[in-house]
């Protein structure tokens, strides 16, 4: 015969964990980027805030010093996500694109991307012409604030959206 045990008995079988790592990764989502963490011992949020804010900052390095082609390449692609996920996350905080000041700063990063790529499609040599690096510096300020203070799962629906988008560009292409 089998006897029925309470929840807390269960748990406090041997060889039985308990997960609080599930409640505490709903802290970390809503928790922004730049916050201190929650717990501790959890530094996740702010050091993948950190980590993907050097990481863009040194492809803009990269591709502002003329760093061999295939780093350019990678430095290039670094930084059209970027400013593509900042640009999304931008009109998510403030729709109304007039009222959004971000969102210039950010338009103007993409065409200095966008003019890059016309220059490496044409010389084979990546490079930024002299209107295009102010504008791409200020464009990655914005997007380190932007990341600073959304959580990650902001920045998550973000990046699914450009996903989603270049996704529909890529079947229209075809």
């Amino acid at each position: 015969m089998s006897r029925k045990t309470t929840a807390y008995s269960r748990k406090r079988r041997p060889g039985h964990v308990y997960n609080a790592a599930a409640w505490l990764n709903t802290i970390q989502r809503v928790q922004t980027f730049g916050e201190a963490p929650a717990m501790p011992i959890l530094l996740t949020t702010a050091d993948a805030c950190m980590k993907a804010e050097l990481l863009v900052r040194d492809a803009l390095d990269g591709l502002l010093n003329h760093a061999r082609p295939e780093d350019c390449d990678r430095a290039f692609n670094i930084l059209a996500h970027a400013l593509g996920v900042a640009v999304i996350r931008s009109l998510q905080i403030q729709p109304d694109e007039a009222a959004n000041p971000a969102l210039a700063i950010l338009l103007e990063g993409n065409a200095a991307l966008t003019r890059a790529i016309a220059r490496f499609e044409a010389s084979g040599a990546w490079g930024l012409d002299g209107a295009g690096r102010e504008p791409l510096m200020a464009a990655v300020d914005v997007y380190a604030d932007i990341l600073r203070n959304s959580s990650p799962a902001q920045i998550t629906k973000a990046t699914d959206e450009r996903l989603r988008i270049l996704a529909g560009k890529t079947r229209q292409a075809a």
